[in-house]
């Protein structure tokens, strides 16, 4: 035995992307949280539509999400359009801060 566990072939990114759209906000946060913590690309796009999210904790936690691994032309239109569209202070806020780190 060489301590190499076999692990069941899981879509991760599918099933969060699913989460991120539930109509319980805390499941989409959750998910939005740990769509993040993959760092895996295919996650950026779920993250992205999480922007227009009609509540405003799922929409932050979107951007501090992205600022993780989402980098380039594509981050900085996702977080000026955040600074410009969004009217919460917190995810104006978590853009700037991601704008930042870029």
């Amino acid at each position: 035995m060489d301590g190499h566990i076999e692990t069941p072939n899981i879509d991760l990114v599918g099933a969060l992307r699913r989460r991120a759209d539930d109509d319980n906000d805390v499941l989409r946060l959750t998910a939005i949280q740990a769509l993040g913590a993959t760092r895996d690309p295919a996650a950026a796009a779920a993250l992205r539509a999480c922007l227009r999210d009609p509540d405003e904790d799922v929409r932050t936690d979107a951007v501090t999400a992205l600022a993780a691994f989402d980098d380039g032309p594509v981050a900085i239109e996702n977080f000026l359009f955040t600074l410009k569209e969004d009217p919460v202070p917190e995810a104006k806020s978590a853009a700037i801060a991601a704008l930042g780190r870029l």
